[in-house]
Protein backbone atom coordinates (compact mmCIF):
# COMPACT_ATOMS: atom_id res chain seq x y z
CA UNK A 1 0.00 0.00 0.00
CA UNK A 2 0.84 3.70 -0.61
CA UNK A 3 -0.16 6.44 0.92
CA UNK A 4 1.47 10.36 1.65
CA UNK A 5 0.51 12.89 4.45
CA UNK A 6 0.12 16.52 4.24
CA UNK A 7 3.73 17.15 5.44
CA UNK A 8 4.91 15.64 2.13
CA UNK A 9 5.81 12.26 3.41
CA UNK A 10 5.32 9.25 1.10
CA UNK A 11 4.68 5.78 3.13
CA UNK A 12 4.63 2.20 1.89
CA UNK A 13 3.40 -0.37 3.94
CA UNK A 14 3.76 -4.63 2.97
CA UNK A 15 2.36 -7.22 5.18
CA UNK A 16 4.80 -10.31 5.76
CA UNK A 17 4.10 -13.81 5.80
CA UNK A 18 4.18 -15.74 8.19
CA UNK A 19 5.10 -19.04 6.34
CA UNK A 20 7.44 -21.23 8.16
CA UNK A 21 10.91 -21.13 6.44
CA UNK A 22 13.69 -23.32 7.41
CA UNK A 23 15.77 -21.31 6.48
CA UNK A 24 15.58 -18.28 8.53
CA UNK A 25 17.15 -18.64 12.21
CA UNK A 26 14.60 -16.50 13.48
CA UNK A 27 11.57 -18.21 11.83
CA UNK A 28 10.42 -18.80 15.33
CA UNK A 29 9.61 -15.81 16.06
CA UNK A 30 7.40 -15.09 13.14
CA UNK A 31 4.19 -15.91 14.76
CA UNK A 32 0.53 -17.33 13.68
CA UNK A 33 -0.19 -14.36 11.40
CA UNK A 34 0.85 -11.59 9.52
CA UNK A 35 3.37 -8.82 10.74
CA UNK A 36 3.96 -5.76 8.72
CA UNK A 37 6.59 -3.18 7.45
CA UNK A 38 6.46 0.94 7.10
CA UNK A 39 8.60 2.75 4.98
CA UNK A 40 8.51 6.54 5.41
CA UNK A 41 10.46 8.66 3.38
CA UNK A 42 10.81 12.09 5.17
CA UNK A 43 12.17 15.42 3.16
CA UNK A 44 15.40 15.67 5.39
CA UNK A 45 16.39 12.21 3.47
CA UNK A 46 16.07 9.69 6.54
CA UNK A 47 13.81 7.02 5.99
CA UNK A 48 11.35 6.20 9.23
CA UNK A 49 11.57 1.71 8.86
CA UNK A 50 9.11 -0.23 11.46
CA UNK A 51 8.71 -3.70 11.40
CA UNK A 52 6.80 -5.98 13.59
CA UNK A 53 6.78 -10.07 13.13
CA UNK A 54 3.25 -11.65 13.28
CA UNK A 55 1.29 -11.64 16.90
CA UNK A 56 1.48 -15.12 19.25
CA UNK A 57 -1.43 -16.08 21.17
CA UNK A 58 0.87 -16.82 24.18
CA UNK A 59 2.26 -13.95 24.58
CA UNK A 60 5.49 -14.32 23.54
CA UNK A 61 7.24 -11.36 22.42
CA UNK A 62 7.28 -10.70 18.58
CA UNK A 63 10.20 -9.58 16.91
CA UNK A 64 10.61 -5.90 16.30
CA UNK A 65 12.75 -2.91 14.13
CA UNK A 66 12.43 0.67 14.59
CA UNK A 67 14.58 3.60 13.59
CA UNK A 68 15.27 6.33 11.14
CA UNK A 69 18.29 5.25 8.70
CA UNK A 70 19.66 7.06 5.78
CA UNK A 71 19.17 5.41 2.37
CA UNK A 72 21.87 3.24 2.27
CA UNK A 73 21.48 1.60 6.02
CA UNK A 74 17.12 1.71 5.06
CA UNK A 75 18.44 -0.94 1.86
CA UNK A 76 20.79 -2.93 4.37
CA UNK A 77 17.50 -3.65 6.73
CA UNK A 78 14.95 -4.10 4.63
CA UNK A 79 16.97 -6.74 2.95
CA UNK A 80 17.26 -8.32 6.24
CA UNK A 81 13.74 -8.96 6.25
CA UNK A 82 12.80 -9.15 2.11
CA UNK A 83 12.34 -12.43 2.05
CA UNK A 84 9.23 -12.00 4.24
CA UNK A 85 7.90 -9.33 2.16
CA UNK A 86 4.97 -10.16 0.78
CA UNK A 87 3.03 -9.32 -3.22
CA UNK A 88 -0.81 -8.00 -3.08
CA UNK A 89 -0.60 -8.70 -6.71
CA UNK A 90 -0.31 -12.66 -6.30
Amino acid sequence: MIDADHEGCVELEWRLSPVADDNDPDDAYWGNGHGIAVLRFYPSYLNSLSILSGPYASGKRRLTFEGCLSHVKTQKAIDMFAERFMDDEK
